[in-house]
């Protein structure tokens, strides 16, 4: 500490290692810090860890680091590791309860997604006084694709946001196939949703797929097998009453695949709704399919090979979410499926459930 008793300049260095706290975990983490408490000179702040993670996420570095005064200043932050590494800086400044700024950087990078950059920089308001933030069309760009958002909050009004998706790359699902699954083409959305002073939330989303397919190379065979498809949609609604969505998928072959679900408010969980799960009738569905060529099911039961056939039916979904019916029938015809594992081996199955 230096400098005047009633204004001094704070100057501190620690170091941390091997620290825990419950799941979190670093194994190194440094604080470095000159703080002017008057204002007079820039102050800085950085900490940096090293390996850390919670045992599900596990990076290599993190980085924080604030330079420059009330007036102005800039903030900085990075990590990266086997997850993927994210960058972004912020230069702003306050004053008389406001502060303006701008994202000046964002950087993304994972295996599955690859690498987003900001498309241009993007506008951010704080008002303490009145209580609110609002940030401006932020753009993340990957050579033709991009993804927008925007978004505004205020204490006595509640908050809103949207969001807007041209060309996002299906591989961001890759997580959510099974294993060794391969998922190629791309979707277009929009999405927004807002909530009231209250907390109640209300939305909308509209996503369009373009021609695709899962797939996946299995041992012994030339091709792949998967599932490819011609275009898709998916369309949801959150209103004062109910969850409401419909999808389609129009496959390549022929085959087709239509859904429809309602969920009523109060079985939703909080804070969508009132977590209340059994709920009687809050369930409403039904779903109609045309799958003509069934080579694609060792896709998903990898104990599976050589299937072929086709299956279709039309299935209804009543209840509540804790006690679901399902309703409808199923046709199976030509179907064939070896099962090398219990050497079971079946040809030519008609099967008709009702």
């Amino acid at each position: 500490m230096t400098g005047p008793r009633r204004a001094p300049v704070l100057t501190s260095s620690l170091i941390g290692t091997n620290l825990r706290y419950g799941v979190y975990h670093a194994d190194q983490v440094q604080l470095v810090m000159s703080a002017d408490s008057a204002g007079r000179q820039p102050s800085a702040l950085e900490v940096q860890a090293e390996y850390l993670g919670n045992g599900k996420l596990e990076f290599d570095h993190a980085l924080l680091r604030a330079d420059g005064t009330t007036e102005q200043h800039t903030l900085r932050v990075a990590v990266s590791g086997a997850p993927g590494q994210f960058e972004t800086e912020f230069a702003g400044r306050y004053f008389d309860s406001q502060w303006h700024g701008m994202v000046t950087a964002l950087n993304l990078n994972n295996p599955l997604s690859g690498a987003w950059t900001l498309a241009s920089p993007t506008p951010l308001r704080g008002d303490a006084a009145a209580g609110s933030v609002q940030f401006e069309t932020l753009c993340l760009r990957q050579d033709a694709g991009h993804v927008c958002t925007s978004a505004q909050w205020h204490k006595q009004q509640g908050w809103h946001a949207q969001a807007s998706a041209r060309g996002l790359p299906l591989s961001v699902a890759q997580n959510i196939l099974p294993s060794g699954a391969i998922i190629s083409g791309e979707i277009d959305l929009d999405a927004q949703a807002q909530a009231d002073q209250a907390g109640f939330i209300t939305g909308r989303i509209d996503a369009r797929l373009g021609a695709g397919a899962v797939s996946q190379a299995v041992v012994a065979r030339e091709n792949n097998i998967g599932l490819f498809y011609k275009n898709g949609r998916l369309s949801g609604e959150l209103d004062r009453a109910a969850l409401r969505l419909d999808l389609g998928l129009d496959l390549n072959d022929g085959g087709n695949f239509t859904g429809a679900l309602s969920i009523q408010r109060g079985a939703l969980p909080k804070p969508l709704g009132d977590g209340d799960d059994a709920e009687p009738d809050s369930l409403r569905g039904q779903a109609s399919a045309d799958f003509r060529d069934l080579s694609v099911l060792p896709l998903f039961v990898p104990a599976l090979e050589n299937t072929l056939g086709r299956l279709s039916g039309a299935l209804q979904l009543a209840g509540s979410l804790a006690e679901p019916k399902l309703s409808g029938s199923l046709q199976l015809e030509n179907g064939s499926a070896d099962l090398p594992s219990l050497g079971i081996h079946v040809k030519d199955t008609q099967i008709t459930l009702a």
